[in-house]
């Protein structure tokens, strides 16, 4: 920072940047929308939230920026303030990634600034709030919940210059490879305080408001000023003001209409779980059976959820009790030796000797159980009872009959039809 007319000005570089075209969310921001003599760097944290630097939205009421020394007697000098917030009206955020004269800004609707302190040195963060929300960009992540490690590579985006005095600003800029020179305490200027951090370069006067991207994406720092020279920028540290990112990210959602972001909603700033996978409950798996993968036929179950998806469970002679899983069928090619296609279950039942389909005396098809899978709906097939006798045929009135409870998987039924009665 230099003086209060090059506080979001084009004067604020990323040193030897290159075009960036990965991160989205960094957004170019004005003060002055209509005359494109101002510029700084925000994150998009929300759909309608931007995180930036406080001197970008404020004014300053000084012409440089002095922090608290234990040197200074005098605590009027000890360090510099901000005035007040701009007006919104004043305050534009664009998505492209170059920006100028025929940019088309969209608006702030209101600025929060920290309360408590109006010093420059540790507070140099401010939230825009947008009058609409940009639903193009994917939202970037603070990082709340971790303060910035010694050491630490990072990455620096922003709108500046890449070199000192060169006034070609207004394109989206990324430097990788940047490193956390010190944090607090272990400063040896007593100009970082302890919501600070400081990098090693990469930022000359500026990119202000622009953020320090960690390896998982995550946002851990806001660009606030560098030295003269182009050398060890501070950066304001993301973690410090947890609480108050969480409240202006309430307000944020309130007035834009949306749920609260996973990182305000959880206080972390991990990543949000997958959402948990579709029903695949009826889906076959890579060998092509359901949820009763590798039954075989003839094997016993409670419901057809306990039979491969080509499979039903009947109940033969309807002893639902020794249910087994049989092989579907539409014809006789369709089941193995030694099996019949039973036209009544469309399943493939064993031959025992006798004509499946007797021309009298009575015979009982298997009982076909299914599970009930749609709608939480109970599936009852139909099991006849047919009477056939030498001369004629009698039918006597049919009566419903519903299983006891327990005798088949959950929310699964078997309704037989009986009709089997010799004409007296």
């Amino acid at each position: 920072l230099g003086s209060t007319k090059i506080y979001g000005s084009v004067t604020q570089p990323i040193l030897d940047g290159v075009d960036d075209v990965e991160h989205l969310g960094v957004l170019a921001l004005t003060h002055q929308p209509n005359s494109n003599s101002s510029l700084c760097t925000a994150s998009l944290i929300a759909p309608n939230l931007v995180l930036t630097a406080r001197h970008c939205v404020s004014s300053v009421l000084s012409d440089s920026v002095t922090c608290a020394s234990e040197a200074a007697a005098d605590s009027s000098k000890r360090t510099s303030l901000f005035g007040s917030p701009y007006s919104p009206s004043r305050i534009g955020v664009s998505t492209d990634i170059g920006v100028g004269p025929g940019t088309d800004w969209i608006l702030a609707r209101e600025v929060i600034v920290p309360d408590g302190s109006d010093e420059i040195c540790g507070n140099d963060v401010a939230l825009v709030i947008l009058e609409r929300n940009i639903d193009n960009v994917d939202a970037m992540i603070p990082r709340i919940d971790q303060r910035a490690g010694g050491d630490e590579v990072f990455v620096a985006v922003g709108y500046g210059v890449t070199a000192p005095n060169n006034g070609r600003a207004g394109r989206r800029r990324i430097r990788e490879g940047l490193e956390v020179f010190c944090i607090h305490p272990f400063c040896p200027a007593v100009q970082v305080t302890e919501s600070e951090f400081v990098a090693d370069l990469g930022v000359c006067q500026g990119d202000s408001g622009g953020p320090a991207i960690d390896d998982e994406g995550r946002i851990f720092g806001v660009i606030s000023r560098s030295g003269a020279s182009c050398n060890y920028p501070l950066y304001a540290e993301v973690a410090v003001w947890k609480d108050w990112l969480i409240a202006g990210a309430e307000r944020a959602s309130e007035l834009g209409g949306y749920a609260l972001p996973h990182w305000a909603a959880t206080g972390s700033s991990e990543a949000p779980p997958d959402p948990p996978p579709e029903d695949s409950s009826d889906a076959p798996d890579e060998q092509g059976f359901g949820p009763g993968a590798g039954a075989a036929a003839g094997d016993s179950c409670g419901g057809s959820d306990d039979c491969a998806t080509d499979q039903l469970c009947v109940a033969p002679g309807g002893d639902v009790e020794n249910a087994i899983c049989a092989d579907i069928c539409a014809a006789a090619d369709d089941c193995s030796a030694q099996m019949f296609c039973d036209s009544s279950t469309g399943s493939c039942a064993p031959i025992t000797g006798a004509d499946p389909l007797p021309e009298s005396g009575c015979s009982v098809a298997a009982a076909s159980v299914r599970s009930a899978r749609h709608n939480g709906a109970v599936i009852a097939l139909l099991v006849t009872f047919g009477c056939y006798l030498g001369r004629r045929r009698s039918r006597r009135r049919s009566r419903r009959k519903t299983l006891r409870p327990g005798a088949l998987a959950m929310a699964s039924a078997v309704v037989f039809i009986a009709g089997c009665a010799a004409d007296g």
